[in-house]
């Protein structure tokens, strides 16, 4: 089916899910691969549960300074041809002629920057499932005021996600700078955002360190304004607490850093233990020199049973499909795993 970006079939579908206790993932992507891998997850989730079309967000940053996403996309490093690129794409595997155009397709602009990112909020607003206005950085008062603005100017043409107030770092949550019920009612009424972005204690990019995530300011604040608020990041989230997000009135997650860190990890497994059939018997030899290898290497178990009895570059392998492949089954588990905990089950019928 068409990628959809009609306001009101966006806000039909966030509706649907939120009746019936399911939140949806926002796959983050930079590159192509991203987007056929969250796009067969999703299809294959559905055919597993029944659902007949099964929602999706693609989401994306363009110069937000944590990481340039857009800019990523090609190697142009210009968000504009990036855009262009990725929502081609979007439209191409969303078509009849794909395996999976059963699947509902929104793309959303993530963490736009108004300052830095003005062509794509308001020239491409129709494009978009919906766009985030990121005034986070700025004072209270002047967050509204921008986010109001902007709300007015693409009104009809996209639904809204606001950020209410600084979303925390890793290693920057506590309760007391948890967004409050007052807070988020103010924005919401003052700004007239479909969506906003508390802050719940979670955290964005995180590999490592403690964060926690405070569902019962959740439950206090989506009981005030209803089920339109959206997480960003996931790494503080237990397996219980994501599969009750949707109770605690979430309706779409943020998820990037585990995924690319997931698919990075098993690429780099990969790549070591098929070393001997990238590089030849001489680079190896001069790796282990330095220091970076061991002698394992030219052992002949490696070298007969992994490399056929030579260290020497094999196509199959030296050829970045191989890591593709990789890279995209180990991305498209993780993401099966989200479905699964967001609720997709309830959404069958």
């Amino acid at each position: 089916m068409p990628v959809v970006t009609d306001p009101s079939e966006v806000k039909e579908i966030y509706q649907e899910c939120a009746e019936k206790g399911a939140c949806i993932p926002c796959f983050c992507t930079e590159n192509q691969k991203t987007i056929e891998a969250m796009l067969r997850a999703a299809h294959e989730v559905g055919r597993e549960f029944g659902v007949k079309n099964p929602p999706l967000v693609v989401g994306f940053t363009a110069t937000y300074h944590h990481r340039q996403q857009l800019m990523s996309y090609t190697t142009t490093r210009d968000t504009v041809l990036g855009v262009k690129a990725l929502l081609d794409d979007a439209k191409l595997f969303a078509s009849d002629g794909s395996p999976w155009a059963d699947v509902r397709f929104m793309p959303h602009l993530d963490h736009g920057m108004p300052d830095k990112d003005k062509t794509l909020l308001y020239d491409f607003a129709e494009e978009f499932a919906t766009s985030m206005h990121d005034c986070s950085h700025l004072p209270f008062e002047e967050n509204v005021k921008q986010t109001a603005a902007y709300v007015e100017a693409v009104k009809g043409k996209t639904l809204v996600e606001g950020a209410v107030d600084e979303i925390s770092e890793v290693g920057a949550s506590g309760e007391e700078q948890l967004t409050t019920v007052e807070q988020a009612q103010r924005f919401l009424s003052e700004t007239g955002c479909a969506f906003i972005v508390p802050n719940l204690g979670t955290e964005h990019r995180a590999t490592g360190g403690e964060v926690k995530y405070y569902a019962h300011r959740a439950q206090e604040i989506s009981a005030a304004v209803g089920k339109i608020l959206v997480l960003h990041g996931t790494s503080s989230l237990g397996e219980g607490a994501m599969q009750n997000l949707s109770n605690d009135g979430i309706v779409k997650v943020n998820i990037w850093t585990r995924l690319t860190t997931a698919g990075g990890q098993a690429v780099a497994k990969h790549v070591v233990k098929q070393l001997g059939n990238i590089l030849d018997e001489a680079q190896i030899r001069a790796l282990i020199d330095e220091g970076w290898l061991t002698g394992k290497y030219l052992e002949p178990a490696y070298v007969n049973d992994i490399c056929g009895g030579k260290l020497a570059p094999v196509l199959e392998v030296v050829a970045e499909v191989d890591r593709t492949d990789v890279w995209v089954e180990e991305v498209i588990r993780r993401m099966k795993e989200y479905f699964h905990a967001f609720g997709y089950a309830n959404l069958a019928g």
